[in-house]
């Protein structure tokens, strides 16, 4: 009966190490980014995303990923300036027709949207940090624990380095 004790809360300190760094990082994203949520729009945030025809509507999904059209805000817009700047970006824009969907020009909702990307951004950067030093051997890293440890300051970094603000402020970076 002990033992089985000993073994549930054993792994129950497991699944607690393992989900710490997961929960760390997301308060760091969540207190170093949460002043974001009522900035404006900047730059071709305007003409992609406030002016633009085109995010209005979802449907059809597929015309997001064939039309360029769709995220450079250029039909219905006099300046001809705007026709000559279509990208390809594949997921862009259906991004911005489903924040429109959901809360249409609500500013928190697409930086909620950044925050929430950026957020997937640094706990994928920690996963593979973990991985790759758990893989590479003892380097000056003590075992499992010292990689998970090391990739955890690597993933820190990364979540509230001035560069990570960009794509957080700027709607149209969370590409």
């Amino acid at each position: 009966m002990s033992q089985e004790r000993d073994n549930a809360t054993g792994s129950s300190r497991r699944v607690w190490a393992r989900a710490v760094p997961f929960l760390v990082l997301t308060l760091l994203v969540a207190g170093t980014y949460s002043n974001t949520l009522w900035n404006g729009f900047h730059l071709d945030d305007f003409y992609r995303i406030r002016d633009n025809p085109e995010i209005r509507r979802v449907q059809p999904i597929l015309r997001h990923f064939v039309d360029p059209g769709t995220i450079s805000g250029s039909r219905g817009i006099s300046e001809s300036a705007l026709t000559q700047i279509g990208q390809y970006r594949p997921l862009l824009p259906l991004t911005p027709s489903l924040n429109y969907a959901v809360g249409e020009l609500s500013l928190p909702g697409y930086h909620a949207v950044n925050v929430g990307l950026h957020l997937a951004g640094c706990l994928l950067v920690y996963v593979l940090a973990a991985v790759l030093l758990t893989r590479a051997g003892p380097r000056g890293i003590s075992g499992a624990s010292g990689a998970r440890r090391t990739a955890l300051v690597v993933a820190a970094v990364y979540a509230v380095h001035p560069l990570s603000g960009y794509p957080v402020n700027y709607i149209l970076a969370r590409d």
